[in-house]
Order: structure tokens, then sequence, then C-alpha cells
């Protein structure tokens, strides 16, 4: 009996090790199903085009999950109603500027709660939606009417979010646990402010000018730049930048190369996706982040036009996003510091 009371406590811990080094596998093999799965399966069907809106649905949903499978289905359903929304505000550049300027408040309101990292997930691959040409299924005459548009979509947004949350729950034990961090009302308030002046403003100037281009980079590059904290951002504008412009490189030279093999391009941009997602839940190194998602959404966004052209286009309004994030910050910097001033003065 002396032996099993001793050696229970000692199985105990190392059960527990293994499992503290399995997990990263698990988390792995996750994301790729999570992914790669409905990501593949729709791949070959008529609705490849649409595998975009598949990916929008499981990014977010996934990461919720791990907060919790309440707040996954949430999330899935508020990914869904952006899409829908954002199909319908597209032909507009008045209906697209303030669903972005809503989306920025709401941006701030889910900072308050500790939902940062999933509202901006949700809003990178929705805002790339916005902005875009209107979906063409081959073969699939009724998707180039409204119904479509909006339907299509949505419907594929939430296959890929509900497969992600029923993943998440199935796998919740094995998988990171992830805790909200509130922000302060103040902080949070300022930083969907910020956030609603941006993104209103691109998202007018983009789908103004450039709506048959890849504009919507021009809104991923904020959502992902600006963050609560000044300093925090200042550090994100070179860190991005960097990263996206190789990324980009990168990606240009691996579309170019299987232009015309789809399936093999959907499955180069998942697995950049779940590189990126790694790094994300790890906090790594910010310019690798980036490196990897931008090859990740550049590939799940090539459309069998010329690659390098639009991975050009996709490089300057990411410098254009970022020089515009750059220059908000130190006009608040400026307003803070001077705002110091006179209460030092006085």
């Amino acid at each position: 009996m002396a032996f099993t009371s001793k050696g229970q406590p000692r199985r105990r811990r190392h059960l527990s090790r293994f499992a503290h080094a399995v997990r990263p596998g698990v988390f792995v093999i996750a994301l790729i199903l999570v992914i790669a799965l409905p990501a593949v399966a729709v791949s070959f069907t008529p609705f490849a085009p649409a595998v975009t809106f598949v990916v929008a649905g499981a990014v977010p949903g996934f990461i919720a999950s791990m907060y919790g499978i309440r707040l996954g289905l949430y999330t899935v359903a508020a990914t869904g109603m952006f899409i829908a929304l954002s199909e319908l505000a597209g032909p507009w550049p008045w209906a697209s500027s303030l669903l972005m300027a809503a989306a920025g408040l709401v941006l701030g309101w889910c900072a308050m709660k500790g939902w940062t990292a999933i509202a901006v997930q949700a809003c990178i691959w929705c805002s790339l939606t916005l902005i875009a040409p209107p979906l063409v299924l081959t073969g699939v005459d009724w998707a180039s009417g409204q119904l479509g548009q909006v339907a299509i979509p949505v419907s594929m947004v939430l296959v890929g979010g509900l497969w992600a949350v029923a993943i998440g729950a199935l796998l919740k034990s094995h998988l990171p646990t992830l805790s909200a961090k509130p922000l302060g009302r103040n902080v949070a308030m300022h930083y969907g402010l910020a956030l609603s002046v941006l993104l209103g403003v691109a998202a007018f100037v983009a789908s103004t000018w450039f709506a048959e281009a890849t504009g919507g980079w021009l809104l991923l590059t904020i959502l992902v730049i600006v963050r609560p904290g000044l300093s925090d951002t200042r550090s994100r504008v070179v860190s991005r930048s960097v990263g996206t412009v190789t990324g980009g490189a990168i990606a240009a030279v691996v579309g170019t190369a299987i232009a015309s093999q789809q399936i093999l391009i959907t499955a180069v941009a998942v697995a950049a996706l779940v590189i990126a997602l790694v790094l994300l839940v790890r906090k790594a190194n910010y310019a690798v982040y980036a490196f990897a998602l931008t090859i990740a959404v550049v590939l799940f966004n090539v459309d069998g036009s010329d690659v390098l052209t639009a991975d050009i286009q996709r490089v300057g309004f990411t410098l254009a996003g970022a020089l515009l994030v750059a220059v908000l910050a130190a006009l608040h910097e400026l307003v803070v510091r001077s705002g110091l001033k006179k209460p030092l003065s006085s």
C-alpha cells in the first residue's frame, strides 16, 4: 500500500507532463482538422471560389471556442451576420464606410470584454469580402443574383464556423484554454474610436476607387496593426510591414508557380494559416506571424488572375495602411503630450 500511495502522485506528475508535452501537437492537429478538412472538401465542389468564407467562419469560431463553447457559437453567428451586411453594403461606398465605422466601435466594446483576438480575426476575413469583386461560381447561375451573393457566403461561414466549434468542443480538454483579459473602459473606448475613424475612412476610399482591386487589404492592415496602447501599435507598424512585404513576395512566387492547381494552392494556404494561428496563440514574433498570415490570406484569395500584379497591389495597400496608422499614432502622442504639459504648467 505504501508503494501505491507514493506511486500515484508520481504517475499523476508523469501524466501531467505527458499531457503538457502533447498539447501543442493536439492543437496543431485540431487546426488542421478545423481549416483543412472543410476548405479542401469545398475546393472539390463548384463552390471552390467561396472557400475563403469557410475559413472566415472557422478561424474566429475556433479561437472563440478556446474561451468557451457558447462564445464560439455566438462568434460564428456574429461573423455570419457581418458577412451578410458586407455583401449588402459592398456596392455603396457610404454603406461600406458606415459598416466598418460601426465595426470599429464593436471592436472597442469587445476589447472591454477581453475578446480582442476573436473580434479582430473575424473582422480581418470579413473586411476582405467587403471590398472585392462579386462571387462568381461556374455552373451555379443563381449565385450571381443578390440572394446568391448573400446566401452562399453566409452558408459557407456557418459550415466552417460550426465545424470549428464542434472540433473545439470535442478536443477542449486537450487544447490551450484562453482567458479573457478585459481592458479599462477609457482605453477600450479610445481604441474603438480610433478604429472607427480609420476603418470608416479607409473603407470609403477603398470602395470608391479600388473596389475591383485588393483594396480590402487596407482594412486588414489597420485591423492587424492598431492595438490598445500606443507603443504596441508603433512597433507593429514596422513588423507588420516587413512581414507583409516578405510574405507577399513568397505568396506571389508560389501562386504564380501553381496558379492552375487550386487544391495545391489551398493546401499551402492552410499550412501557412495553421502556422500563423499557432504563432498568434503563442504570442511569437509579430513579423513572423504577419509573414505567415500574409501568405495564407493571399493564397486563399487567388482567383486565377495575375498573382504578381495583385500581390504588388496588396503590398502597396499594406504600406499605405501602415503609414496611415503611423500618422494617427504620432498625432495621438502629440495631443497626449500637449495635454500633459498644460496641467504641469498650471
